[in-house]
């Protein structure tokens, strides 16, 4: 009896496996990319900026970010001296959310309240099912749960196949 209900609940759910394993080897290989990728170019910045500078400069971007938004909920402040011009970004947790980008020569503001997530966040989304609201949340918690009690009787199935075996005198933990 055990071995048919486990049959029949993990037989629907391997469609939600194929999801959870799939987008989880998505993130692995991306991470093992990002181990694995050739050499970062060198810094084009030669020396940080004088501190009167990098406060004006600061100072010119919370202006300008200010006017664009005043509202915003910035958690971050990056700044990247790269590209000859620099530029002031103001962002919230986690990475990829609402932002506002301003260029520290022109002083121009852009602002970004819903920015295309990366792969790597759709493959985060698509992972926990957060890519379908709190619907697909609640649906990967239980199915999640459900893998469990598979998990769990699905080594008392194969418990009660190797004591039956043991007592028949047949060794092995694995048999044809």
């Amino acid at each position: 009896m055990m071995r048919k209900i486990h049959r029949w609940i993990s037989f629907p759910l391997i469609l939600f496996l194929m999801f959870v394993t799939g987008s989880g080897v998505i993130l692995q290989y991306q991470e093992l990319g990002e181990l694995v990728e050739p050499e970062r170019p060198k810094p084009t910045a030669t020396a940080l900026p004088e501190d009167a500078l990098l406060l004006a400069q600061v100072q010119k971007a919370l202006d300008a970010a200010r006017k664009a938004k005043a509202d915003f909920p910035a958690q971050r402040l990056d700044l990247d001296f790269s590209g000859g011009d620099g530029k002031a970004r103001f962002g919230v947790s986690p990475r990829g959310g609402p932002s506002i980008e301003v260029n520290l020569k022109s002083g121009d503001a852009k602002v970004e309240m819903q920015p295309k997530p990366n792969l790597h966040v759709q493959m985060i989304q698509l992972h926990t099912g957060k890519m379908f609201g709190p619907a697909g949340l609640v649906i990967m918690g239980l199915v999640s749960l459900i893998f469990l009690v598979l998990t769990f009787t699905g080594f008392l199935v194969y418990f009660n196949m190797w004591r039956r075996r043991k007592s028949a005198g047949k060794g092995g933990l694995f048999w044809k």
